[in-house]
């Protein structure tokens, strides 16, 4: 099975809107380039966007990576 990780990155970011931890996302894109996901935060959030650090995973491990630089990962990671 070939998981479509820019599917799971929109989804996971639809989701992550009805909770109050995901108050502030706009949306998740998969970045190709770095294997990675990108965290896109509303324009009223201080936070601008955020990379998190999903290179090689699964699409289950990508969703828990992501989940966890989100709740648990220095905020001070983030670019404006």
């Amino acid at each position: 099975m070939n998981e479509n990780k820019a599917e799971i990155c929109a989804e996971l970011g639809e989701l992550l809107k009805l909770t109050l931890a995901g108050a502030d996302i706009d949306r998740i894109e998969y970045d190709e380039e770095s294997d990675g996901a990108v965290v896109y935060y509303k324009s009223t959030s201080p936070y601008g966007f955020r990379r998190l650090n999903t290179a090689g995973d699964s699409g289950a491990q990508m969703i828990a990576d992501a989940v966890t630089g989100l709740l648990w990962g220095d905020i001070n990671e983030s670019v404006t």
